[in-house]
């Protein structure tokens, strides 16, 4: 005996009629579509794995949509990384971080959509308001365009590493060296 399997069905249900409108029985019209289930299952089921990647990556990843920078995704890194909570998904990013829009993002991420050429920055100084106060954060960042089947760049994925601490000790050393410097001349 085999093993039973799943099957699914687009089903059709229509009443016959007689000449009183009285119903005198159905007719039945199925379509099987358990192909097409089984592969928007498994799209699905390809999804979430990425998805979960995405969200428990320990770099901050997220997605922005058109030119608006609408954010699709954003992990828990990238939230925390920007100052923003969840409420920010399907809104322009510059709603949740104003303080970017002066700033250098705004003009990187129209060239990139008009260029389609991916963008790397090292470094990479942004100023982000935390408790009220502006405070220079600096990233390591790849914003990278997202193009659909037919071409056209629909979105941008945006990988980022926070680096501000080892730029601060960077300039402290530089600072120190220069220091040093000036006291073996006087």
């Amino acid at each position: 005996m085999g093993k039973p399997d799943t099957a699914y069905f687009n089903m059709v249900y229509q009443p016959i009629r007689d000449l009183d409108n009285k119903i005198i029985g159905i007719i039945l019209i199925g379509t099987e579509v358990t192909k097409t289930v089984n592969a928007r299952k498994q799209i699905e089921a390809s999804e979430k794995r990425f998805s979960n990647i995405l969200s428990t990556s320990l770099m901050a990843i997220a997605i922005f949509k058109g030119p608006d920078m609408v954010v699709a995704f954003a992990n828990e890194p990238m939230l925390n990384v920007l100052g923003i909570g969840d409420a920010i998904f399907n809104k322009p990013l510059l709603e949740g971080v104003p303080e970017l829009k002066d700033q250098n993002f705004p003009q990187l991420i129209a060239e990139l959509y008009t260029t389609g050429v991916a963008f790397e920055g090292f470094e990479t100084k942004a100023v982000l308001v935390r408790n009220g106060m502006p405070v220079e954060v600096y990233f390591n960042s790849i914003y990278q365009p997202y193009r659909d089947v037919d071409d056209t760049i629909t979105s941008l994925t945006v990988l980022a590493n926070k680096v501000t601490e080892k730029v601060v000790a960077k300039k402290q050393i530089e600072e120190s060296h220069v220091q040093q410097k000036n006291w073996q001349i006087n």
